[in-house]
């Protein structure tokens, strides 16, 4: 009890469990007068309180602000409750110190425990001040929303509460202000249209902040028409989202195949014959921009050109170029795109341990598509040397942005496509609305140079991300009418030797492969139920990758193991009850259920009380049932193991799990895998063409088809279960 405590109220060593324990019961006793909680919730704050009640007090002189000064930001909350000097044994009590703690009660109900401004508005108005406004019968019973009523009306005739009022309403997380933005790790941007983009923030963990929409470009909004033209704007964007799930194309924003094979053939009929040698020098420059922009790229003129023979060039980290080198007597050229890898603040191991962990390479090498290769070789065999190495293409081939924009609106206007809506954006993304579920998302953003969520969890070696790009071009120059050369000797050989260099781009945190088998057998080596329930917590994370919360698995109301799917609340965002749907393989289902059994019939031999939610274990020195939270699982890891683990790294191997499956890829059923969206539309939404029986089929279709490489450690982990009960 006292670890969920703590971990409710995240206590940091530093702080006396002693000192606040008298504190937090009154804290406990009130927030059942003023928070709304369910009947779960209730008996959890019950026990809390009768085991604060047992605690001794101590004698503990009063803190001041200046001692507690390096917790004030950190820990505001608990900070501010040092600061309240120690409650009377009398609960109901008409005084100054009970209204304290009322009134500092209804903040932490709404404000949570890091909100440092409204902790701060608290202490001066009501500590420093010792300001008294409503009797605490009336806090007690009163709502927070009708507190904050009570103190805004009073703020006409006192200064303090006007700034102290506010921080008595809920904060709305889905609409976070520019200094949430601001203050964020790392800002995700998805264009939505020519004037509005889609930001989503995330941490160092990959979890989600806040999300806005904004303008794109540099548009005034002066006066209410510009307004009101932006909103409706934004919100015909959002619909067109809605729309997309249905739509074989996003309206008129990407070109059809049939539609690039009529550009093509009015402005580079050489690439539809396969005959790139006919096309001259001047012309396969635009081209060459043209096809690097449709394969993803969007900045190809920023790209240097390095000459692998030449004299090595100090490359920049943030700089990224194209490596390149003549073969077969000016036939032939190889090149690859080497591109930045390190483009998140994202969360690293603790230690370097290649056993471990993958190697995290800040550099990503990807091969290009026999047509750019084409292009690119006739391109740089008819410029000078010196212009061929350590120059941008820009400089190389003396293209600007406006030249190329005039060039291939020129040929645009020589077909009519144009008149059926079709302009040269739609064009560049003929490629990217074609393979939008074949590849994953994360592949084309290392390739644009930009980051989703999604970039945080995903490890994937550089050879896996190149072939998956070529697989699917391959298959859009075939739909298109594009010819592309196969791959000779020298690219056979190019990429073995690629994959003897074992590295891997993206998330730092992901475990190897091999080191989950040794995992696991270490956990089951003993017939502990403890063990067993932290394997069967380590082998779902794995695969249906839940989030390592407080509370990671649901009660026993909201599990289904005979459908196979749990709800969890793990990321409440838009509404206080949202809960999200995760998908069972049917040996995690059998494990549950073997658990449970096992659970209760420990729980009646041993006369206390059964487990509440789906997986559980017990804690032997308060005699209860905790949770699999975050810090419990590392602990647990490290006492077992005694290697610095991160309870986060399972989630990241349920998405390479995932992504190196057999199973053919769909983007929409990993973004269902992480409960994640795209630009706030997620896969169940109203509007998607998929329902959730179909998507859950799917993904437990292709979960089943990897999850067997357990299936002996989990006959073992149902035996020792079976035996337990």
């Amino acid at each position: 009890m006292k670890l969920r405590i703590l971990e409710l109220f995240q206590v940091p060593e530093e702080f006396s469990f002693l000192e606040l324990a008298t504190r937090l019961k009154r804290i406990l006793h009130y927030k059942i007068d003023v928070a709304p909680l369910t009947r779960f919730e209730l008996l959890q704050t019950q026990e809390m309180i009768e085991f604060l009640s047992q605690v001794p007090s101590a004698e503990v002189p009063k803190r001041t602000r200046s001692a507690l000064h390096n917790h004030l930001k950190s820990d505001p909350f608990l900070a501010t409750l040092l600061l309240v000097d120690e409650p009377s044994d009398d609960l109901y009590a008409e005084n100054l110190l009970n209204q304290q703690y009322a009134l500092l009660t209804h903040v932490y109900c709404v404000r949570g425990l890091r909100d440092y401004t409204a902790y701060l508005h608290f202490y001066r108005t009501f500590i420093e001040n010792k300001l008294a406004v409503l009797p605490l019968h009336q806090l007690l019973h009163l709502t927070t929303r009708e507190v904050h009523q009570r103190l805004s009306s009073a703020a006409a005739h006192v200064q303090d509460l006007r700034l102290v009022a506010p921080f008595f309403l809920k904060t709305q997380r889905s609409q976070s202000g520019s200094k949430a933005l601001l203050a964020a790790d790392n800002h995700h941007v998805q264009a939505i249209d020519d004037d509005i983009e889609y930001v989503e923030t995330s941490d160092e963990t990959g979890e989600s902040s806040c999300s806005v929409m904004r303008l794109a470009s540099e548009l005034s909004l002066n006066t209410e028409q510009q307004r009101r033209k932006f909103r409706f704007k934004m919100a015909g964007a959002q619909r067109a989202y809605y729309a997309f799930e249905n739509a074989t194309a996003l309206g008129m924003q990407a070109a059809m195949p049939n539609e690039l094979n009529e550009f093509l053939k009015v402005c580079a009929p050489g690439l539809l014959r396969n005959s790139t040698v006919a096309i001259a020098p001047v012309d396969a420059g635009y081209l060459l921009l043209f096809i690097f922009q449709l394969f993803g790229v969007p900045s190809p003129l920023k790209l240097v050109l390095n000459n692998k023979l030449a004299e090595r060039l100090p490359v920049e980290q943030s700089q990224n170029y194209i490596a390149y080198q003549f073969e077969r007597e000016g036939r032939f050229i190889s090149a690859e795109l080497n591109l930045r890898a390190d483009l998140l603040q994202t969360m690293s191991p603790e230690g370097s341990d290649a056993r471990i962990h993958f190697v995290a390479s800040s550099r990503l090498q990807l091969s290009l598509p026999s047509t750019i290769l084409d292009l690119l070789n006739t391109t740089l065999r008819a410029i000078g040397s010196d212009a061929r190495h350590g120059c941008t293409l820009q400089k190389a081939l003396d293209i600007d942005v406006v030249d190329y924009r005039r060039w291939l609106n020129t040929k645009l206007k020589a077909t009519s496509l144009p008149l059926r809506g079709i302009g040269s954006s739609a064009l560049h993304r003929a490629f990217l609305q074609y393979s939008k579920h074949t590849i994953p998302e994360t592949y084309r953003a290392f390739l644009a140079q930009n980051t989703i969520v999604q970039s945080h969890y995903v490890s994937a070696e550089p050879h896996k991300i190149g072939s998956t790009m070529l697989r699917a071009w391959r298959d859009f120059c075939d739909v298109t009418g594009m010819r592309w050369s196969h791959i000779d000797a020298h690219e056979t050989a190019r990429f073995a030797v690629s994959r003897q260099f074992h590295c891997e781009v993206g998330s730092k945190i992901t475990l190897r492969s091999e080191l989950l088998a040794g995992l696991y057998q270490v956990l089951l080596a003993e017939p502990d139920l403890n063990s067993i329930a932290l394997y069967i917590y380590l082998r779902i994370a794995s695969t249906s990758a839940i989030r390592p919360v407080r509370e990671p698995f649901p009660p026993f109301s909201h599990l289904n193991v005979e459908g196979g799917y749990m709800t969890v609340a793990d990321k409440r965002v838009h509404h206080a009850d949202e809960r999200r749907f995760v998908v069972l393989t049917s040996l995690a289902c059998q494990l549950l259920s073997a658990w449970r059994n096992a659970a209760v019939s420990y729980a009646l031999r041993a006369l206390f009380a059964s487990p509440t939610h789906a997986l559980m274990w017990f804690d032997d020195d308060c005699r209860q049932w905790q949770h699999f939270g975050r810090k419990t699982v590392d602990s647990l890891l490290y006492q077992r193991t005694n290697e610095l683990l991160k309870s986060h790294s399972f989630r990241h191997v349920a998405v390479r799990r995932f992504l190196t499956s057999t199973g053919r890829f769909d983007q929409r059923l990993l973004n269902f895998l992480m409960n994640h969206s795209k630009a706030g539309v997620g896969l169940l939404d109203r509007f998607s063409a998929l329902s959730p029986k179909r998507a859950a089929y799917l993904m437990r279709q292709q979960m089943e088809q990897y999850d067997l490489e357990f299936a002996e450690l989990d006959a073992q982990a149902l035996a020792q279960l079976e035996g337990l009960a």
